[in-house]
């Protein structure tokens, strides 16, 4: 087949930045709603009904999916170059659906695409019974950013042994799509791992579950390339275009954060200054800015006030758009000066896109105590979104929730991670060659009991095999 012009600007480049601003990504040419939010129907006014609904109905077996996923040759030897956005150039075309298929036929090579419809109604339903941040226990790998690199998952899910194969478990902060050649494989794989192991999965928003970051960057692109383009006739071509809507609606619904035997914080971009701000002023009504880091009080909250806090103000379904976020130096220092902590609802786009502040050097140790000359709260110049936060914002916070580290992606690192802060802060992302030459390392987190009393958490990190 031959690549025209067009098709080979889509192809995924070898070399990537790190994430660039967000000013250029809020300008989507998609349909909103006046609060920011995606225009949409609801969620089964995409279903399919009629005689696609029967034709549906034979592709509901999920174990057929994850079988495709994690064991099929056609998605884990086929050879990357020829790979257009997860599309091949074969001689067997991405259709729709298979009519022919049959309980003993072999030949479902391509995703199916009622099948994944199957598999994001279930996972929907299961995700309206969760939180927006959840207490999980010990041991548990956390993984973060793969960014639609599947065969590099996979490889992760043989060293580490996945949900299926061991009870250690597994905690996905975020950008599971965008940029990376097979999307739709890794967000279904890590989806259905939620739908058949709901206890211990635990899929967490990152920036790029924002339908905004979709056009620019290849998710939405891939779900019409592979399946509205390819639609047989103009009922799959509605179906198929209404299927990454599907993909937004369960995006909607996903946690935001969780916490580790109520000890380590796991979400995927930051802090937000809603955190650090000290609830012992609150309560005593002392007039303090919310961009005010408190030293005088030391007192800690009880156990799971930081999820009761973040369930309360973050409510889901919701999206950036419509939940507000800092995009400005001038609106950094209105919001930092709000005497009504109350009244600050951007907690969603600083978890989500706030980043500790850069030291200016290619490496300082992480015990340096050069970190603690880093402080405060400023807008995150670089990314046109959030904050950046300093030394003293992550120790109160560490302080007044009893928390002894935060784990965090959302930054390529050279080394595959970055230990800030005097270690209260670990920054890990594990999709390699994501900047042409990265490395890529995912986070074990174990408990270890001294007596009956005293618990230590562990976190080693997880190199990626070269």
């Amino acid at each position: 087949m031959q690549v025209n012009q067009m098709d080979s600007q889509l192809k995924t480049p070898k070399v990537r930045s790190n994430e660039p601003c967000c000013a250029a990504v809020r300008s989507s040419n998609l349909p909103k709603n006046e609060d920011g939010s995606l225009k949409m129907k609801a969620f089964y006014s995409y279903l399919p009904s009629g005689k696609y609904r029967d034709e549906m109905l034979k592709y509901s077996d999920l174990s057929v999916l994850f079988g495709k996923l994690k064991y099929n040759a056609f998605f884990n030897r086929f050879a990357e170059d020829r790979l257009l956005r997860g599309a091949h150039d074969g001689d067997s075309r991405l259709r729709f659906s298979q009519a022919s298929l049959g309980p003993a036929d072999t030949k479902e090579d391509e995703l199916n695409a009622y099948r994944i419809m199957v598999l994001l109604m279930l996972v929907r339903y299961s995700l309206m019974r969760h939180d927006s941040c959840e207490d999980l226990p010990a041991p548990a790998y956390v993984i973060t950013d793969i960014h639609g690199q599947f065969s590099d998952l996979l490889e992760w899910l043989y060293r580490i042994g996945g949900p299926e194969h061991c009870d250690t478990n597994l905690v996905c902060c975020g950008d599971m799509v965008d940029r990376g050649p097979q999307q739709l494989e890794t967000v279904c794989l890590f989806l259905y791992y939620k739908l058949r192991y709901p206890s211990r999965v635990f899929i967490l928003r990152g920036n790029h579950e924002d339908f905004e970051l979709h056009e620019t960057y290849g998710f939405y692109a891939e779900i019409e390339e592979r399946f509205h383009e390819n639609a047989v006739n103009a009922g799959h071509r509605r179906l198929a275009h209404g299927l990454w809507r599907m993909f937004i609606h369960v995006f909607d619904y996903l946690p935001v954060a969780c916490v580790l035997e109520q000890r380590i914080l796991c979400l995927h971009g930051g802090l937000s200054p809603a955190l650090s701000a000290c609830r012992t002023c609150q309560r005593q009504c002392e007039r303090c800015p919310l961009g005010t880091v408190c030293q005088r009080h030391k007192a800690q909250l009880a156990p799971g006030a930081l999820t009761s806090y973040l369930n309360w103000k973050v409510r889901r379904p919701v999206q950036v758009g419509s939940s507000g976020f800092v995009s400005s130096s001038r609106e950094t220092q209105r919001s930092l000066s709000l005497l009504n902590h109350s009244a600050y609802d951007f907690v969603l786009s600083d978890l989500l896109w706030s980043d500790p502040m850069h030291h200016g050097m290619p490496y300082m140790s992480p015990n340096d105590a050069n970190w603690t000359s880093l402080r405060g709260w400023h807008f995150n110049s670089e990314r046109q979104i959030a904050y950046t936060f300093g030394f003293d914002a992550i120790e109160k916070t560490m302080q007044q929730f009893n928390l002894a580290c935060l784990i965090r992606g959302h930054e390529t690192k050279p080394a595959g991670y970055e230990w800030h802060y005097l270690k209260r802060c670990v920054t890990v992302f594990s999709a390699p060659n994501y900047t042409g030459g990265n490395a890529a390392t995912v986070a074990l987190v174990t408990e270890r009991c001294n007596g009956i009393r005293k618990r230590n958490l562990r976190i080693d990190l997880v190199m990626f095999p070269t």
